[in-house]
């Protein structure tokens, strides 16, 4: 007799959870709970279950919950003890004999989504088994520390069910197991289970077909194969192939309907009754129509008429498998040894269990592996068959392009990918379709392809399916001439892809993949549809990577640079999102990037961008280097000079002073060792000595002796015979109208430097900004007013000299400066040390500001003490 599935129920059990009752184990569905042990319960934990009477058993299934997961299972077998009348049956009384033990997965690696199915075969007589439950694997999921089984399933042989005699019974009903075992001889198991594999174990026997079937479908099913075995023994081979296609068909869409009584028990569960309504009818209109078109039940009435179809026209199987969710979550075993165990009687030994316990019933259970054909180069010359997952995932494009070339595409080798891609490239200009429906059909199997296409991780494979999007937006849609919705559906599809391939560690992959995405920037239709822009501005997750941001970023950055905002339709909200976020992340890359596109857009829309900084950025744009960067752009666009173009001249300013210092010191040296050797030599050396150029003075080439050079102002050519000693230092600091002190630092400084002085030299220089009309140092509190009130005179000529104190037009030759500031006529009017003092004030007025204010606003007055000398800085040297 062929094993088959046998019932049980459950006789003992350690403990068990309210709603989790182990006698949930007896029933199969794709809704049942399983047991469960009792919170923070003590192991091992126990259950004993019994068979209807003594049998052969050939195979135990267990379906492990996703997260309640026991580390490992001991099995036991045994039979029950006769009790004498009037004693209590107790299960430890029972005689049990160990088979092992079976381990299971942490299940980490799939996140707690999918459920084990481990398969062992066995070769015993018992009627009771034994499971006993260890510790479980510990997660963040399993609070209380449970262990569960969803699933337990044993298939057996039973030849007899009116035999009553017991195990002596049995085995000599079976040959197979007495040809192994003599007399007083006791084989183990697992050994038996390696060599007497059955022959054929029914697929609707198997746990995982109730477990992904809808109940009704799979007992349709059954009574399908018993009439088709039926059949087979009468010889009926014709109603025989046809009930074997109705029954393939039928579990395809036992899984769809699966799916959609799940959904609609889980929308009950949660109260949304629309929901569970709708479910409802789906699942009514497709097992109508499948009963219908299949004439499923004249079949099981014995009728031998099945509905046929012309092969171009879609049955509806077909279409609800193509339209179908993926199949449930419950995952085949994973690959485990099946090498038959030697002989022992440790309980501490492994169960070997099946390969593949999903399997075809047409094929043998030895030979579940697929070999492959090798060419001589290590490469298959056939693909290996899809799995459940791939054939879900890509539906669409089974249809469309045939198996063969999605096995290619799927496969694992890369040369077959590449193979698979071609063949699809072939096809796809054939490809005809009847309506505007299937049209659509089509473009989303052309679109599956590209997933994987794009995906792939060796370059020719990637440019293949480059070609193939670029083909499709080509010539395919040209031809068919494809709708906006057309367009918007594959440009969704691939542009995340892309986008991920362009942060490739690859630079040649990230190349290409950033030149796609400009193409289809580029494309007429996608950009006159405003497809491809607002993809690029989506909200940037926290999580992702830096390669990806930085990226997007430059993707970004080129679209703009190529397209623009108002072409690409996107709005100046949308990127400032995008860049405000960029601005403050963690890696410096994605914040220069973020700066580098805020600049960009700062050129276009000038201060409606200030507008959208993020709140308190002005305020940091002396305290962190992104702000500071951006800030000095922004001046500098606008003309302003930028703090960093400030140091700039600092520095070279700085090394030209230094350099006349130099200069003038070794003159004075040179005239007092020539003064010392005599008058005569003195006045002859420095009628050669060249004076300094610019408005330096020149009152070396008038003094006869060079010993009254001490006497002399190097600056506006004053001479007193009082000047020797200390009172030279003191008509620099109180009385020298070419010069003037700084109201904020207390440094004596050359009127005609003094606007530089405030920009770039003071130590409280931010406080100041040029004004681009005027060309005058203005400070920063009455910047926006002064600008505002356009009142300054403009100066055009960016070499023109502006006096810091009158705002006049000073001229360019080398006396322009000591003609406007020592004039005997009319001085600079608001030159305090101008002549005379008296009509000089020593407040600045608002306009024109020669000194301008402290920002407390206290004013501005002429430091005259001479007790605390503070530190002069002077462009001539005495």
């Amino acid at each position: 007799t062929m094993p088959r599935k046998v019932p049980f129920r459950v006789v003992s059990c350690s403990g068990w959870e309210d709603e989790y009752h182990p006698s949930c184990l007896e029933v199969h569905n794709p809704f049942v709970k399983g047991w469960r042990s009792p919170r923070w319960c003590l192991y091992p934990q126990e259950v004993v279950v019994k068979l209807k009477s003594p049998s052969r058993i050939r195979k135990l299934q267990f379906l492990s919950h996703q997260y309640l997961i026991p580390s490992k299972i001991e099995l036991y077998v045994g039979e029950p003890q006769s009790q004498s009348p009037g004693t209590a049956a107790s299960q430890n009384s029972n005689q049990f004999k160990t088979l092992g033990y079976i381990s299971l997965s942490d299940n980490e690696q799939t996140g707690f989504r999918s459920r084990e199915l481990k398969s062992v075969s066995v070769d015993v007589i018992a009627q009771l088994i034994k499971l006993v439950f260890y510790h479980n694997h510990i997660n963040k999921l399993n609070v209380f520390n449970q262990v569960s089984l969803v699933a337990l399933n044993v298939i057996a042989d039973v030849p007899n069910e009116e035999a009553t005699e017991g195990t002596s019974a049995l085995l000599n009903e079976m040959p197979s197991v007495a040809a192994h075992q003599s007399p007083g001889q006791h084989m183990d198991p697992i050994l038996l289970g390696a060599i007497n594999k059955p022959a054929h174990i029914s697929l609707m026997d198997d746990l995982a077909f109730d477990v992904a079937q809808d109940p009704e479908t799979a007992q349709v099913i059954r009574r399908l194969e018993g009439l088709k075995l039926l059949a087979v023994k009468g010889e009926n081979f014709e109603l025989a192939r046809k009930m074997k296609d109705v029954i393939s068909e039928l579990q395809k869409i036992g899984e769809i309907l699966c799916h959609y009584e799940v959904e609609k028990k889980l929308a009950i569960e949660r109260e949304d009754y629309e929901t569970a309504k709708e479910k409802k009818l789906q699942v009514e209109q497709l097992r109508a129509q499948i009963y219908d078109h299949f004439g499923v039940m004249n079949l099981l009435s014995g009728g031998a008429s099945v509905s046929h179809q012309h092969p171009r026209v879609k049955n509806p199987v077909t279409m609800a498998v193509s339209m179908a969710m993926p199949s449930v979550t419950y995952s085949m075993p994973r690959s485990t040894s099946q090498v038959p165990m030697p002989v022992s009687t440790s309980q501490e030994r492994p169960l070997p269990t099946l390969k593949n316990a999903y399997m075809s019933p047409e094929k043998p259970v030895d030979q579940v592996d697929t070999v492959l054909l090798s060419d001589g180069n290590d490469v298959p010359s056939r693909p290996e068959p899809m799995t459940d997952k791939e054939i879900n995932e890509c539906s669409f494009a089974v249809e469309a392009f045939g198996t063969e070339a999605l096995e290619h595409v799927c496969s694992k080798q890369y040369q077959l990918r590449e193979k698979g891609l071609t063949m699809v490239l072939q096809v796809l200009p054939s490809l005809e379709f009847p309506s505007r429906k299937e049209l659509s059909i089509n473009i989303k199997a052309v679109c599956q392809v590209l997933s994987r296409g794009l995906n792939d991780q060796v370059l020719p494979t990637f440019n293949l399916a480059v070609e193939l999007l670029k083909h499709l937006l080509g010539p395919y849609a040209q031809k068919h001439r494809f709708l906006k919705s057309d367009y918007s559906f594959i440009i969704g599809k691939v542009t995340p892809l892309l986008l991920n391939r362009a942060g490739d560690m690859a630079p040649r992959m990230r190349a290409v993949a950033t030149d796609t995405i400009l193409y289809l920037a580029h494309h007429d239709d996608i950009k006159n549809h405003f497809l491809l822009g607002p993809l690029l501005v989506q909200p940037i997750k926290q999580q992702s990577s830096c390669r990806l941001v930085v990226a997007r970023l430059e993707v970004l950055e080129r679209f703009l640079q190529e397209i623009g905002t108002e072409a690409g339709s996107l709005s100046l909200e949308s990127i400032m999102e995008v860049t405000n976020v960029c601005l403050v992340h963690v890696n410096k890359m994605v914040r220069d990037m973020a700066v580098r596109i805020t600049l960009d857009l700062y050129k276009q829309y000038g201060a409606e961008l200030r507008r959208m900084l993020p709140s308190g950025a002005e305020d940091c744009k002396n305290k962190t280097s992104v702000w500071k960067a951006l800030f000095d752009g922004f001046d500098r666009i606008e003309g302003v000079p930028s703090d960093i173009d400030r140091k700039n001249v600092l520095q070279a300013t700085q090394i030209t002073k230094q350099n006349e210092i130099k200069k003038l010191q070794s003159q004075l040296k040179a005239l007092r060792e020539l003064t010392a050797k005599g008058p005569s030599l003195a006045h002859a050396t420095a009628e050669h000595i060249s004076p300094n150029e610019g408005r330096v003075p020149e009152p070396s080439r008038e003094v006869a002796d060079a010993s009254k050079l001490d006497m002399t102002c190097v600056f506006c050519g004053e001479k007193r015979a009082d000047f020797a000693g200390n009172n030279l230092e003191s008509h620099y600091l109180t009385e020298c109208p070419m010069l003037a002190q700084c109201t904020h630092c207390s440094q004596v400084v050359d009127i005609p430097e003094l606007k530089n002085h405030w920009l770039t030299e003071c130590e409280k220089g931010e406080r100041f900004k040029e004004c681009p009309h005027c060309r005058v140092a203005v400070p920063a509190a009455l910047f926006s007013n002064h600008v505002q009130a356009n009142t300054c005179t403009e100066v055009t000529n960016p070499l023109a000299n502006v006096c810091p104190l009158c705002h006049q037009v000073v001229p360019s030759r080398d006396t322009g400066w000591r003609d406007h500031l020592l004039g005997t006529t009319s001085p600079c009017a608001m030159n305090p040390r101008s002549k005379p003092k008296d009509t000089c004030p020593l407040e600045p007025v608002p306009r024109p500001n020669p000194l301008p204010p402290h920002p407390d606003g206290t004013a501005t007055v002429e430091n005259t003490s001479s007790v605390a000398v503070p530190k002069v800085r002077q462009t001539r040297k005495k």
